[in-house]
């Protein structure tokens, strides 16, 4: 598990605390410069959902292009539109809509938001599956895995 990426393919299958766990682990040299002593984990709150899996992908991706800040400037613009945007939130709140309809919606508002390729390439690809519902948690987990690891890499590195 040296490798960006090798984290999330080995956890994909695991529940959602191992697969934080693993990617956290893969991924805590690229937090800080300074080194990290092992320590147990601190329990992290977490339901099993498979908008999980997706944000780690989306998390690795930007730790590997050294893109995160950016990522998740956008992350944050992506959701403020889906929550805040009453018409749109209609819209994916539709149960009677179709998924492509809420998929062409989505991918309407990513063009208009001139969002970064990495988000772009993670939304197009839950549509692609029409899966357009996952788009708002598959966010919401990226932003609490970024403030997870911010967090862990904080109190670690005054430990240090």
């Amino acid at each position: 598990m040296t490798g960006c990426g090798s984290g999330v393919a080995a956890g994909i299958l695991k529940g959602e605390r191992e697969r934080v766990f693993l990617f956290v682990r893969c991924h805590k040299h690229k937090l800080s410069s300074s080194t990290f002593k092992p320590t147990t984990p601190s329990p992290i709150q977490t339901h099993r959902n498979v908008a999980t899996g997706y944000a780690i992908a989306l998390m690795d991706v930007t730790l590997c292009s050294k893109t995160l800040h950016v990522i998740h400037k956008d992350v944050k613009r992506l959701l403020k539109w889906l929550q805040v945007n009453e018409m749109l939130k209609g819209v994916m709140n539709d149960a009677n809509l179709d998924e492509g309809v809420k998929g062409r919606v989505i991918m309407e508002v990513i063009e208009k938001a001139k969002l970064r390729k990495q988000v772009v390439a993670m939304v197009k690809m839950l549509v692609n599956k029409n899966k357009s519902r996952l788009v708002q948690q598959v966010m919401v987990a990226f932003q609490r895995i970024h403030f997870e690891l911010n967090t862990s890499s904080n109190s670690r590195m005054m430990a240090v």
